[in-house]
């Protein structure tokens, strides 16, 4: 666990000028970021099972946390294409009635920017 936590501190890196640009670092960082929020997630509700109450001075509870507050601070159609993309499954291609897709890489690279600056903000 400790190395996952190591590898998501080095992400605030990506957020120079040069590497900004880059929507697969921008992906890379923001999967990263997702695989340990759903570890820390799991990580909570395994202790509230166990003890009966969650640990919030846990570092699981603290990234959770951050995580739900940038997420948050987004506006409704950054949520959705934050969540429908990297947090939760949906089918493939879910944006095709709604969006052109040179409009939606443009969308989604922006939602990504705006959550990764607001996570590392918090975070």
């Amino acid at each position: 666990m400790k190395k996952i936590f190591k590898k998501i501190q080095k992400t605030p890196s990506l957020l120079n000028e040069d590497t900004f640009m880059k929507l697969s670092k921008l992906e890379d960082a923001i999967k990263d970021i997702a695989r340990v929020y759903f570890v820390s997630l799991r990580y909570i509700h395994s202790k509230k099972l166990s003890s009966g109450e969650s640990d919030y001075y846990s570092p699981f509870y603290k990234y959770y946390a951050d995580v739900e507050e940038a997420f948050a601070s987004l506006d409704k159609e950054n949520q959705r294409i934050i969540t429908n993309e990297y947090f939760y499954d949906a089918y493939k291609g879910w944006w095709t009635y709604e969006y052109k897709e040179s409009i939606f890489k443009k969308l989604k690279k922006a939602a990504i920017k705006q959550f990764v600056e607001k996570f590392y903000a918090i975070h």
